[in-house]
């Protein structure tokens, strides 16, 4: 009866922490958990902060840095948030609707237009950690070496789909590699 009453309050309480975030609106499709896939990204606005360290080091600055530019400017939250790790970056993007509604750079936030892009992205589970993304960068370099017809097009970087308060052992995040097609 004890296992049960706890499977029971660990169901309510990830539904209770990841109900939240399902409110918001998807600038693009998760990668399954366990899943490596080619994906289109749309074209999209963002807002972007940067530090000179590393992402992981950061302490949430940039969150937060971003956080307080879209409540300032009455902007709706949207998953997924991208972040390069060295230097760190973040980026925010902006929804469909407030699109015609363009804000302006402030201070250490900038507004960005991203073209169409096309990656090789990892679907993770777990907290987000510098280890996790290693682990999703590795898979992604050995997705890359099977596959000659591909060729990266950047750096990697990271995608996180849930809020700061979502437990670790639930969190999505992604890994992506920008691609290209080898030249025929």
């Amino acid at each position: 009866m004890v296992k049960m009453n706890s499977m029971v309050l660990l169901f309510l309480l990830s539904y209770w922490f990841v109900q939240p975030a399902m409110a918001y609106e998807n600038i693009y499709d998760r990668t399954p958990v366990g899943v490596i896939e080619i994906k289109t990204l749309p074209a999209a606005v963002s807002l972007e902060t940067q530090t000179t360290g590393d992402y992981f080091s950061s302490d949430d600055a940039l969150f937060m840095r971003l956080f307080r530019y879209i409540d300032h400017n009455d902007l709706s939250m949207t998953v997924p948030v991208e972040a390069d790790t060295s230097p760190g970056a973040m980026r925010f993007f902006i929804g469909s609707a407030q699109i015609d509604s363009m804000p302006t750079d402030q201070e250490s936030v900038h507004v960005r237009a991203l073209p169409e892009r096309s990656v090789v992205s990892a679907g993770l589970r777990g907290g987000y950690t510098k280890q996790l993304f290693n682990q999703g960068v590795n898979s992604l370099r050995a997705w890359l070496d099977s596959n000659p017809s591909w060729i990266p097009a950047g750096d990697p970087y990271v995608v996180y789909w849930n809020g700061p308060f979502v437990p670790g052992f639930l969190k999505r995040s992604e890994v992506h590699i920008p691609l290209m097609p080898v030249e025929q």
